[in-house]
């Protein structure tokens, strides 16, 4: 294969080489972005809590309590107690 000695492919290559480094920069930034806000498994008390709190939610709203006072009575209602 012969070498090209031009001037012009030398810049392409390197103008080529370049988009390359901040795509990926780019795409790097953006998963470490996405991994951060994923969503977290809960597993033991927390996720326990997390469906009572669902349905004591569920249960005002099915009562006639609008959503944010649904919420705000099943928050007071649950009891925060790690011991337990």
């Amino acid at each position: 294969m012969a070498k090209r000695t031009t001037k012009d492919s030398k810049r392409s290559f390197r103008a080529i080489k370049k988009q390359a480094k901040v795509t990926t920069a780019a795409e790097k930034a953006s998963n470490k972005g996405a991994s951060a806000k994923a969503p977290t498994t809960l597993i033991g008390r927390e996720a326990r809590a997390e469906e009572r709190f669902r349905e004591l939610v569920a249960w005002y709203i099915l009562q006639g309590v609008d959503e944010a006072t649904a919420r705000r009575r099943a928050r007071d209602e649950i009891d925060d107690d790690p011991r337990k």
